[in-house]
């Protein structure tokens, strides 16, 4: 069985839209990651309500100009940045650094 959340220093913060997974907070680095439902087990990871996650990707330094949570890589190529809190995507002018 793995880890809780909890016991890897973690804080859940949401659940993505669409499947896309759920932000959790690294809470000794003060850092938003996100994280994707394990299906095979085999890979580091936690659990949190009865769901095996796996790491899929930090936030980058940028902050959302809305809540000011960090921001993700944007997967959309007209955009750079996307806050998953928000679910809204920004250009690199319109974030702070």
């Amino acid at each position: 069985m793995k880890p809780s959340a909890k016991e890897e220093g973690y804080r859940f913060v949401c659940y993505l839209p669409d499947g896309a997974g759920a932000i959790f907070e690294n809470i000794e680095e003060c850092k938003l990651e996100r994280f994707v439902k394990n299906k095979n087990h085999a890979s580091w990871g936690f659990s949190f309500n009865k769901t095996d996650w796996e790491f899929a990707e930090s936030a980058t330094y940028a902050n959302c100009p809305h809540c000011l949570n960090d921001v993700f890589k944007s997967d959309l190529a007209e955009y750079s940045y996307v806050c998953y809190v928000c679910n809204e995507n920004f250009y690199d002018y319109e974030v702070y650094e």
